[in-house]
């Protein structure tokens, strides 16, 4: 096999040295090592079988479409193997090229190449607009499976789009709410843009669904939640303190995910942070049960890491966890706590919208409660009050007499109430 000795290149077994030394000295567990280093053979083997002198990127890509042609069975591998040799490829590249390993998150959508300057400037509209860049980002994401869809149905540019495109792309998608989130922004952006002759956004039914009344749940039932934790691991000690901070300061899954050291003190017992959703300041009590909670996890956690965030995977490399790491969390000790969640929301936030139901049936002031949760509108701790039942009740009008045509529905007239 000819390959192009461009720069940049490498003896191989020089790179697999540094590969495995590097993923020493980040507590690579050794399971995880001798799996790549059996891949690492097989790549060995392949530049040895084809007269390889040298190692490039080019050389790693040829490696992985001889794995593909065999169904990544090459070599008497097994198919699930694939994914451990492309990532060790990466890692292989990532050293020769100088770089930081970074791990890629698994998409499972992408936007078609012909939609994707087009979508890009819906992305920059919206962020014009005055949208943050996480809901543009969003609102852009919420696409990728629309044009999927399109492209599939022979649509090669956005102004072919017709209701019945539209329709044909709402019967496939995966989730209708998500499409009538989504959807009809960008078709409202098309017409705008006169892209679109019409505006089709009308088209799609609103994918929103009022919540009249937000998930709560019992004092009892978090209490239980907290307790089935097993706090003698790692990954339970993090997880606690990860769903002690939502239950007991209500602080919002991305926050959580996000903390740092800085924000943090444990002499003046606060916690200090600039909220994501409304990238406002917030300054909360550290309680005592939330400081041995994470002095707890700190106790464990891996120490020989230059990451600043206090939340890390629990396995090697020791990277920052996300959002779905708190959400997971939650939903595993739902199950083993067997809290009934039919019916109601089983999302970190409904630790959230608990305390501020707590908060207010125990008549701490609005504007108290407002600034423990973060708001920055008065009215937005409103939407719990209908959850303070009790104090409801002495808000209760008294039913006045049927009189007249409702007596006489009711079948009424003449009897003395």
């Amino acid at each position: 096999m000819d390959f192009k000795k461009a720069p940049p290149i490498c003896n191989f077994s020089e790179l697999r040295q540094r590969m495995f030394a590097q993923m020493e000295n980040r507590n690579y567990s050794s399971h995880a090592i001798n799996t790549y280093r059996k891949t690492a053979n097989l790549l060995e083997k392949y530049i040895a079988d084809n007269g390889i002198s040298f190692y490039n990127s080019d050389v790693g890509e040829a490696f992985l479409t001889e794995c593909k042609r065999y169904r990544g069975n090459y070599q008497g591998t097994k198919p699930n193997q694939t994914d451990n040799m492309r990532t060790m490829v990466r890692h292989i590249n990532c050293i020769l090229n100088g770089s930081k390993y970074t791990r890629i998150a698994k998409v499972k959508y992408a936007c078609p190449d012909i939609f994707t300057k087009e979508l890009e400037r819906y992305y920059e509209y919206q962020l014009n607009s005055g949208k943050k860049e996480v809901t543009a980002t969003q609102m852009k994401r919420g696409c990728f499976q629309f044009l999927i869809i399109l492209e599939k149905t022979g649509v090669t540019s956005l102004t072919e789009i017709t209701p019945q495109k539209i329709y044909y792309s709402m019967v496939d998608f995966s989730s209708p709410i998500v499409f009538g989130l989504y959807v009809p922004p960008f078709l409202k952006y098309l017409y705008e843009k006169g892209i679109l002759k019409s505006d089709y956004s009308d088209l799609v039914p609103s994918g929103r669904t009022n919540t009249l009344v937000p998930t709560v749940y019992e004092k009892d039932e978090i209490e239980l939640l907290l307790s089935v934790i097993d706090k003698t691991q790692m990954l339970g000690k993090r997880n606690y303190a990860m769903l002690l901070l939502a239950a007991r300061l209500g602080i919002r899954v991305s926050d959580i995910a996000n903390l740092t050291f800085d924000n943090i003190d444990f002499a003046r017992k606060t916690i200090e942070f600039v909220q994501i959703k409304t990238e406002l300041p917030l300054k909360l009590p550290l309680l005592d049960e939330i400081e041995i909670a994470i002095k707890d996890y700190l106790a464990v956690r891996p120490n020989n890491t230059a990451n600043n965030k206090i939340f890390l995977r629990c396995r090697a490399p020791y990277f920052s966890i996300n959002r779905a790491t708190v959400f997971d969390a939650m939903q595993k000790y739902l199950k083993i706590a067997k809290i009934n969640t039919k019916g109601k929301k089983h999302g970190t936030h409904a630790l959230r919208s608990s305390l501020a139901s707590a908060l207010v049936s125990e008549n701490v002031p609005y504007s108290i409660t407002q600034k423990i949760l973060g708001h920055n509108d008065s009215n937005s701790i409103k939407h719990y009050v209908c959850l303070d039942i009790e104090h409801l009740r002495e808000c209760a009008l008294i039913v006045p007499k049927p009189t007249g045509e409702f007596a006489v529905l009711l079948g009424m007239r003449g009897v003395r109430l």
